[in-house]
């Protein structure tokens, strides 16, 4: 995503148990990220300065609304489970709150995908 400046914004994510679980960090699929970044010569003499955080990924079941307070996004925790990629939910949250409220219905999230990328996905389950 095009960041002010001409920044681009390049980011991974993965769930820390399983990484711990294989004895691999986010790091280094960080590093490996870069080098196939600079290999393909996509990027070249850029010294990055990676930042972080934790984002806690809800189940389907939260409270999304309470009298006219209705939550979307990362207040819900709505970021796909595969990528970790939380602008498309939260925009397709806000729209569906949006809605609910002009069509005085009630607001669900059950629609948004869970996965960025389910068929791939399908191609891991069924090698």
């Amino acid at each position: 995503m095009p960041k002010t400046g001409g920044y681009l914004n390049v980011g991974i994510g993965g769930s820390a148990a399983r990484l711990q679980a294989k004895g691999q960090t986010l790091k280094q699929h960080w590093s490996r990220l870069i080098k196939k970044l600079e290999r393909e010569g996509l990027v070249t003499g850029h010294a990055f300065q990676p930042l972080g955080y934790s984002y806690r990924l809800q189940n389907r079941s939260p409270q999304l609304r309470r009298g006219n307070a209705f939550l979307v996004g990362d207040a819900v925790g709505l970021a796909t489970r595969d990528m970790g990629e939380g602008i498309g939910p939260a925009i397709h949250s806000g729209i569906l709150a949006a809605e609910a409220i002009i069509n005085k219905r009630e607001y669900q999230v059950n629609s948004i995908p869970r996965y960025s990328f389910p068929s791939i996905l399908r191609l891991r389950k069924n090698p």
